[in-house]
């Protein structure tokens, strides 16, 4: 259902003339994410620009290398949207990412130096293939996820820094 509404969609408004619309597919990783279909269970070829996911520093809590190829390993994913993209011929994007506070340590990562690093090292490592990055400095919903510049230092700061080196 999901893929034929997508499709009629996309017909409509290329039908009419809007040809300059990207449109990126974009997944959630976490517990609850795209309650378990994958991103390819609901891709559609020729209907889609860009392939993007949600990845932020939660669901695990990514502090280290054993979690944080825990969560690019999941599925979805940021590897599988990667490899998603290259199979169909398109872009990845990251089109929300960032740090993450909540009271379950085991989930939310928080300001974690190691997180904001692998992600801009993940970044630099793929960006011939990445059509976007999207950075928000922003409080987010619930706000106790805090994902601003000024509560993350690390993650400012690390951001600040690859944007200046151009990624």
């Amino acid at each position: 259902m999901f893929r034929a509404a997508w499709s009629r969609t996309v017909d409509t408004y290329r039908a009419v003339g809007l040809t300059r619309i990207k449109w990126a597919q974009c997944a959630n990783k976490g517990p609850q994410a795209n309650n378990g279909t994958t991103g390819a269970d609901v891709f559609v070829p020729g209907k889609v620009d860009v392939v993007g996911l949600d990845h932020y520093n939660m669901w695990p809590a990514q502090t280290d290398p054993a979690t944080w190829a825990a969560a690019v390993q999941q599925t979805p994913g940021l590897a599988s949207q990667m490899r998603l993209a290259d199979a169909q011929g398109v872009r990845w994007s990251l089109d929300e990412n960032g740090p993450a506070h909540g009271s379950n340590g085991r989930d939310y990562g928080g300001d974690s130096e190691f997180y904001a690093s692998a992600m801009v090292a993940t970044i630099r490592s793929n960006k011939s293939d990445n059509a976007f990055v999207t950075i928000y400095d922003d409080q987010g919903l619930p706000a106790t996820l805090n994902h601003t510049f000024e509560k993350n230092p690390n993650w400012r700061n690390a951001v600040v820094k690859a944007l200046g080196s151009g990624w």
